[in-house]
C-alpha cells in the first residue's frame, strides 16, 4: 500500500463503461467513504489540478 499522499491518477473516461453517471458515483463514494478522510478527498481534487495543467487551464 502506498501512503495517502502519494495516490496515482488514472482514468477510464472515454471507454464504454464510463459515463457521467458512473463518475458521479465514484466521487460520491469517495465523499461518503470512511477510509480517506474528508481533507484527503478535497485533497484529491485539487492534486488533479497539479498533474494535469491543462485541465487546470481550462478552469481558470
Amino acid at each position: 500500500m502506498i501512503p495517502r499522499d502519494h495516490f496515482v491518477y488514472g482514468s477510464d473516461w472515454g471507454v464504454p463503461c464510463t459515463d457521467e453517471a458512473s463518475v458521479a458515483r465514484n466521487v460520491e463514494f469517495l465523499h461518503n467513504s470512511s477510509v480517506l478522510t474528508a481533507s484527503e478527498v478535497k485533497a484529491l481534487g485539487h492534486r488533479v489540478l497539479e498533474l494535469v495543467p491543462r485541465a487546470a487551464a481550462r478552469l481558470r
